[in-house]
């Protein structure tokens, strides 16, 4: 995978996510045209504390159910829930926006332009992490289901992962079934200079010591 293909992938993610934003945005927008007194509590002066508070604790949760519960299998099996899970985390992350904006702006300033300035900030805040910051050398990482039966300790579900520095090679991650704990698997793809993929389980860049044979204990 090229960088033209890499940054067109960057730019379709950031295009969706920023729709995401605006659809969030006219909610809210929606919302305080019905309550005129939306967000003239002097509690929205703290506002932003309690709604990272809750951030915080929605990410914490999230993470918890799906590392200590069938939810990353029940994901795998229904995208859509994954779908109203980031709608959710954009539409919270999208009001901590505005409760800064809020005691930032004039107060004197139309609701209009603070909900246009929250959606040009939210997206703009997007962009950095997608093209600014650091991706971790990842040239390509997708889910793969593998054809075969692999080791009974870890779901049957794969993530490939191709590393920019080592775009010959193709590392497979599991998910342990105990503990649901992300570990690499021993066997790798390897691409020769002839064309021909072997699978090999040599030590090269991103090996990890502590991998899983992903074809022991298949009975």
């Amino acid at each position: 995978m090229d960088i033209e293909s890499v940054l067109l992938k960057q730019l379709i993610m950031f295009i969706v996510i920023s729709i995401l934003l605006f659809v969030c945005s006219q909610l809210i927008y929606n919302y305080a045209k019905k309550e005129e007194k939306f967000m003239q509590h002097k509690i929205w002066n703290k506002m932003f504390i309690l709604i990272l508070g809750w951030l915080m604790i929605s990410f914490f949760v999230f993470f918890l159910l799906f590392f200590t519960t069938p939810l990353g299998d029940l994901i795998s099996a229904h995208a859509w829930i994954m779908f109203i899970v980031v709608d959710y985390f954009l539409f919270v992350i999208n009001l901590f926006v505005l409760s800064i904006v809020h005691i930032i702006v004039d107060t004197s300033m139309k609701f209009e332009k603070k909900i246009l300035i929250t959606w040009a900030s939210s997206s703009l805040l997007v962009a950095i992490i997608l093209f600014l910051l650091p991706s971790y050398d990842i040239e390509e990482s997708h889910y793969v289901e593998p054809k075969h039966i692999i080791n009974n300790d870890f779901y049957h579900g794969h993530y490939m992962v191709i590393f920019q520095a080592e775009p010959d090679v193709t590392y497979y991650y599991g998910i342990t079934k105990k503990g649901k704990l992300v570990k690499q698997f021993c066997e790798k793809d390897k691409l020769s200079s002839d064309g021909v993929t072997d699978i090999v389980e040599t030590e090269t860049k991103y090996s990890e010591k502590k991998c899983g044979n992903s074809l022991d204990n298949r009975n």
